[in-house]
């Protein structure tokens, strides 16, 4: 039977990255809980041939890491959940501890997997740009509407610019609102109007006949 460290120490515990998330190996999860050095690996192993049926490829796989003669063996990984899930069966007196801090930190991403998210969000926000350059380049008018709204005037004095109704600067606002090109919200008064005028026909159709 193994002597258990009532010691916790997050600083020591080794990370590795499989499939962009943060998995601990039989031993570091092993020395987490508390067992000694020369047992941490084999005695979570045991551990996990014990409960085997409660753990799925989510929680615990085994991959090939190269050790540090060099050569590639196979070890036994344990997910966040694995590793929350071996804690409650070893129930060392480092496992309550040991939870709250997987909980944290075995949450958060790889890092790899953060830069692969900047990367992505970086290409979607130039190519976004480009698309909205290429728009504009064939669309002037649009162009020069959200030119005229940076000067800050308002849509009877586009409007006026550009030679266009009124009606047709909220048409084109709400175009380019919904390209997410312009921040277009209708003005109340227009919507009142619309709704009364529609109030209105109904009544009249009503009357006719």
């Amino acid at each position: 039977m193994n002597a258990l460290v009532s010691q916790f120490n997050p600083s020591q515990i080794a990370i590795i990255d499989h499939n962009g998330g943060k998995w601990l190996t039989s031993e570091q999860l092993g020395l987490a809980l508390g067992y000694l050095p020369e047992n941490a690996r084999t005695s979570i192993n045991r551990l996990y041939n014990r409960h085997i049926e409660e753990f799925s490829e989510h929680d615990s796989t085994e991959v090939k890491l190269t050790a540090i003669d060099g050569k590639l063996r196979e070890l036994r990984i344990f997910s966040q959940s694995g590793c929350i899930l071996a804690s409650f069966f070893a129930n060392t007196p480092n496992a309550k501890a040991f939870r709250a801090w997987a909980k944290e930190k075995l949450a958060e991403p790889a890092a790899d997997m953060l830069q692969v998210d900047r990367d992505t969000l970086q290409y979607a926000f130039d190519r976004a740009q480009r698309l909205e350059a290429a728009y504009l380049a064939v669309c002037p008018d649009m162009a020069r509407l959200l030119r005229y709204l940076e000067m800050g005037l308002n849509q009877a004095e586009a409007a006026k610019l550009l030679g266009i109704a009124p009606s047709n600067v909220r048409r084109r606002l709400k175009q380019l609102a919904d390209l997410g090109l312009a921040d277009y919200r209708p003005d109340p008064k227009y919507r009142n109007r619309h709704a009364l005028a529609a109030a209105n026909g109904q009544q009249s159709l009503g009357l006719e006949g």
